[in-house]
């Protein structure tokens, strides 16, 4: 039984770890079974270790802080489809995508047009990942079909996790919750495309078992391209 001192600890926090239902009530009964861990109330937070080194703390109103990686984070880790009214969450996710593969300039896309293709056309479909409260990263996907197959298939578009939340497994999170979806969805098979400098990308693919479509190659008609092509 993990016993702590209260009585400097924020309010807010004792309703989410103590109160039923509170955010963080399943993450405390889990405490209280587990020898290896200590907790210490520093500062109204709730800091946590296992085996003597730090590895979350807790805070009232701030998000939690994942030190490690620890089965306890793991817990605070979630991943749930995105809202109506999170249209311009999903714009900003874009744009941070966007900066990262150095093609800013490229997105065209606003608030509106994402509501209306996401929530009203329901052309595809988003999902964030969430630390806490704290959305870190985010994929959107939609259905392709493989004529040879005769069965539709997931083809991911964007999949994107914040840099100071990366390390900890949740880009791979998110591929193996897609990965599920897929299998629920009774899709073939998976894909995706991914820049050919982003090794670090690359290797996660490599290890969860998927292959370079080396002989392949991305035929696209630009917007503008498409339109005269049709009107020709």
């Amino acid at each position: 039984m993990l016993n702590i001192d209260t009585t400097n600890m924020c309010s807010h926090l004792q309703r989410k770890l103590f109160e039923e239902g509170g955010e963080y009530h399943r993450l405390w009964v889990a405490m209280q079974e587990d020898p290896e861990l200590t907790a210490v109330v520093r500062s109204r937070q709730l800091h946590v270790y296992r085996n003597g080194k730090k590895v979350l703390v807790l805070a009232g109103k701030a998000a939690p802080k994942i030190l490690v990686d620890d089965p306890l984070g793991e817990m605070l880790f979630t991943i749930r489809p995105a809202k109506p009214e999170e249209a311009g969450l999903v714009l900003d996710f874009i744009k941070r995508l966007a900066v990262y593969e150095k093609c800013a300039d490229e997105v065209v896309a606003d608030e509106e047009t994402l509501y209306h293709s996401l929530f009203v056309e329901r052309s595809a479909e988003v999902v964030f990942a969430q630390e806490g409260a704290t959305v870190v990263g985010f994929a959107l996907f939609f259905h392709n079909f493989s004529t040879f197959m005769g069965r539709k298939g997931l083809y991911l578009e964007d999949l994107f996790v914040l840099p100071e939340k990366r390390g900890r497994g949740y880009g791979k999170a998110l591929l193996k919750y897609l990965a599920k979806l897929a299998v629920e969805r009774h899709c073939g098979r998976m894909e995706w495309i991914c820049l050919d400098w982003n090794k670090p990308a690359l290797k996660v693919y490599r290890s969860i078992g998927a292959i370079p479509m080396d002989e392949w190659t991305v035929q696209r008609l630009t917007e503008s391209a498409l339109k005269k092509f049709a009107n020709d």
